[in-house]
């Protein structure tokens, strides 16, 4: 019985011990812990939250949860650290990731890119076919691609040119005002890198190799094939004689029609 007895004092003290150490390894955890945050605050970091690290999966980026600019990682049970998103970006929990303003403002429309400067301003770089501070203007119809999906559209602005655009059809065989009336691409028959557009007389044809670009003659200039350049005297009516033979259609005859009131 005695024996019994002993045996019984000595389980329950073995118990207190127990419950006694558990207790110390807590309250010097929490003494780290205040280590810790007491030596940040030391250093000028004003952080007044302190994660719980023991129940977080160590070096995965947290949201901070009273600041939605900043964000946290656990290195180990002890040892956090606390960040903030550069360029007043605020952290997406959902990605585990900063946001930049680009990417929570959205403003460049229409596949623009968004630049963001040193003073935390958003500039729009536009793609070809679009300008304005969001790229919301088309610089002309071509956006609308009004010569097909499997045709190509420049766009071309001059003068006596009664659209913006110009498209390029069968592979850049032909071209014209759309894929139903077309005139044949000089540059791949020709070595010669400048020609007359056949719908304006105030624009010009420049070859790179076969492939074709439209240019217009500023200053109401109109292109001179025999010198080529852009020159403001009327052009040579022989010359567009011959352009009218061999593209015989009503339109490109309307558009050099030799009657100087037409000029």
């Amino acid at each position: 019985m005695y024996e019994e007895n002993r045996r019984r004092t000595n389980s329950f003290a073995h118990f207190d011990r127990f419950v006694m150490m558990k207790n110390i390894n807590f309250l010097v955890l929490r003494l780290l812990v205040f280590v810790v945050v007491f030596l940040r605050f030391s250093n000028g970091e004003d952080e007044t939250f302190v994660p719980d690290c023991r129940f977080t999966r160590a070096n995965v980026r947290q949201a901070h949860p009273f600041d939605s600019s900043k964000f946290y990682l656990c290195r180990n049970t002890l040892k956090f650290e606390i960040f903030t998103c550069p360029n007043a970006g605020r952290f997406d929990d959902r990605w585990k990731s900063c946001l930049d303003l680009c990417e929570q403002k959205k403003p460049c429309l229409n596949e623009g890119q968004c630049i963001i400067h040193k003073n935390l301003t958003l500039e729009c770089v536009c793609r070809q076919d679009w300008t304005g501070d969001r790229c919301e203007i088309p610089r002309s119809q071509c956006v609308h691609k009004p010569c097909g999906a499997e045709n190509q559209c420049q766009m071309l602005i001059a003068s006596d040119y009664s659209q913006d655009y110009v498209c390029i059809c069968d592979d850049q065989q032909r071209y014209g005002r759309n894929c139903q009336q077309t005139v044949p691409n000089p540059c791949r028959t020709s070595k010669t890198q400048f020609h007359p557009f056949a719908f304006s007389r105030r624009s010009y044809i420049n070859c790179d190799g076969e492939r074709i670009f439209f240019q217009p003659c500023f200053g109401q200039m109109y292109w001179n094939q025999e010198e080529k350049r852009c020159d403001p005297k009327i052009p040579n009516l022989v010359f567009y004689a011959q352009v009218i033979a061999m593209n015989p259609t009503s339109e490109i005859r309307e558009q050099f029609s030799m009657k100087k009131t037409n000029f």
